[in-house]
């Protein structure tokens, strides 16, 4: 789905779940309004994205400010804002967008950047107004000077950070070190000028060989994609598992329990059922957010792209992880009063759990130790010399952005 007619298509779908939704919630009590935010307001769509919605609220917030749903076969997530918080964006300056702003840094971005049409929801046109009038005021590129600075502050140090642990013989932390710095670079070029093309976003800035540094850290940093693939094939067959001795059977129990539709069913609180801190899950989107993870990981595989594709697979690469998460879930759904800790448990306790659990520990341990530790330690001490070129280019670049935005009115 990468042609171009294939991305108009999607969009139409996930505008239409994104309306209806927008107006279902203008309707909870307190919502002023429901904007866009993300790759949907912005247009920087993909085949994985999905709908991301503020509301903004008056008076004070919810307890659970995210919630995280699947509506119509699509994900949702919603976050809240306050009024009052908006309409001092509309007036004020925050020192950072991103870092203690009084404003959400996804809510300021779509009133600064998407259209007008990223207001879905509006009856008083409170919203809208606010979204012209933070416009009037602010410059979203200034805007994110401060937080540019906070991240060459952050990744500064990486050089001398990588070569303390290549001399402590941390190959494994070291080359997350660096790839940390790699990717803090890539974002300061999307940052310093406003768009997700990196390659495009280096050469607006003068400095096209960043965009290629990068490229080859990451190649030289990444895992041989056998061991990517073997990982992902791993982690396949053990969610799969998973799906037949335990997704079916909690379904089913739900359903005996008089839970009409078991997917809908709301988890509420802080149990880190797929994001942490205090939020909604819907028990489906937990399901479909794995089923997304191996897909997107998929694709980049497809693409000759391992490093990238182990990022997809953040949140369960090892086995303790899926345990994790499926005690994190009996403990939610105990809450909610539908106990199922003996169906969670039986399926840990499965001796092909166990099996294919140990098959995708071993992927995950090729991928993140491959080569003989000295052949590694050196080729990380060459690639560090690759990023340190990086981050003199960018750096230049930050510094005059500074100094301009210093002395402009």
């Amino acid at each position: 789905m990468d042609s171009a007619a294939d991305l108009a298509n999607y969009r139409d779908r996930l505008m239409e779940v994104a309306r209806d939704y927008a107006a279902e919630v203008a309707q909870r009590p307190g919502v002023v309004g429901v904007g866009l935010y993300g790759s949907l307001a912005s247009g920087d769509l993909t085949r994985f994205s999905d709908v991301d919605l503020f509301a903004v609220m008056e008076g004070e917030l919810p307890r659970c400010e995210v919630e995280h749903r699947l509506v119509d076969g699509v994900k949702v997530d919603l976050i809240h804002a306050r009024l009052a918080d908006a309409r001092r964006f509309a007036e004020e300056t925050p020192r950072s967008l991103w870092r203690g702003g009084f404003l959400s840094g996804y809510v300021a971005e779509s009133l600064l950047r998407s259209p007008m049409e990223s207001v879905l929801a509006d009856p008083s046109g409170e919203v809208a107004a606010l979204k012209r009038a933070a416009q009037r005021r602010h410059d979203y590129r200034r805007l994110t000077l401060p937080d540019a600075r906070f991240h060459f502050h952050r990744y500064g140090d990486t050089e001398e950070k990588v070569t303390a642990l290549l001399d402590a013989g941390d190959a494994p932390m070291a080359t997350q070190w660096l790839l940390g710095g790699v990717y803090g670079l890539e974002f300061l070029v999307e940052a310093l000028t406003l768009r997700k093309d990196r390659r495009a976003g280096a050469e607006a800035l003068g400095i096209p060989e960043v965009h290629a540094l990068s490229n080859t850290l990451k190649a030289a940093l990444g895992p041989p994609c056998a061991a990517a693939e073997a990982h992902w094939a791993a982690l396949r067959a053990f969610w799969d598992e998973n799906h037949a001795l335990g997704v079916w059977p909690l379904l089913e129990r739900l359903g005996e329990a008089g839970v009409a539709d078991a997917e809908r069913l709301e988890l509420i609180g802080d149990y880190n059922l797929f994001w942490p801190t205090y939020r909604l899950h819907e028990l489906g989107r937990v399901f479909t957010e794995m089923e997304l993870s191996l897909a997107w990981s998929r694709h980049h595989l497809d693409r000759g792209e391992p490093l990238q594709a182990e990022s997809r697979l953040w949140a369960f690469s090892t086995a303790e992880e899926t345990t994790q998460r499926w005690r994190s879930l009996a403990d939610a759904l105990r809450d909610a009063g539908y106990p199922c800790d003996d169906l969670v448990e039986r399926l840990l306790a499965a001796p092909e759990y166990q099996r294919l659990g140990a098959e995708v520990d071993r992927g995950y341990d090729a991928v993140r130790s491959p080569g003989p530790l000295e052949e590694r330690e050196e080729a990380l001490r060459a690639e560090l010399i690759t990023y340190t070129r990086m981050y003199d280019m960018v750096l230049a670049v930050f510094l005059s952005e500074e100094a301009g935005s210093e002395g402009a009115p």
